[in-house]
Formats: structure tokens, sequence, C-alpha cells
């Protein structure tokens, strides 16, 4: 955040507990992406729109993207049938 921050990450340097709270938070969303090939309709609709706000949040805070995995994330539309398997 000292770094790469825009004003919006400098803001969440104020109240350090915010920073050190959403760090946890990322982490906790890291750890359970793998979901993303479980769940199936509303739920995995809802994740995917969670780790795109991750994703927007990230560029709005540091100004770092991570486009390829976006594109990846994508790819995972709800009712999205899976691979044929013939």
């Amino acid at each position: 955040m000292t770094r790469r921050g825009t004003g919006l990450g400098k803001m969440l340097l104020e109240p350090p507990w915010i920073l050190l709270a959403s760090q946890f938070m990322v982490i906790t969303l890291e750890l359970l992406t793998p979901l993303l090939l479980v769940f199936r309709g509303r739920k995995r609709y809802a994740f995917v729109v969670l780790l795109l706000g991750f994703h927007l949040s990230t560029l709005l805070a540091i100004t770092i993207h991570f486009l390829r995995l976006v594109i990846c994330l994508l790819a995972l539309p709800p009712g999205t049938p899976p691979p044929d398997q013939g």
C-alpha cells in the first residue's frame, strides 16, 4: 500500500484494523476458490461476482490487475455445463 497505493489504498491504512481484517478475508476467499468447481447456479454466480469485486478493489487500491484471472472467472458463468467427456 505504501509504494503503489492510490488514494483509496492510503485510506485503508488510516485505521490499521481495516487492512488487517481485509488480509484475512482475502486469504479466506482465495482458499475457498476451488469451490467454483463444485458450485452451480446462483452460488457460482455469487462467488464469481465476489471474486470480480476483489479484483476490482485490488486495481483501485494498489493499481495491480490480474486480467488473466478475470478472463478465467468469466469463463465460469452460472449454468455452464461441464465439458463433454465423450
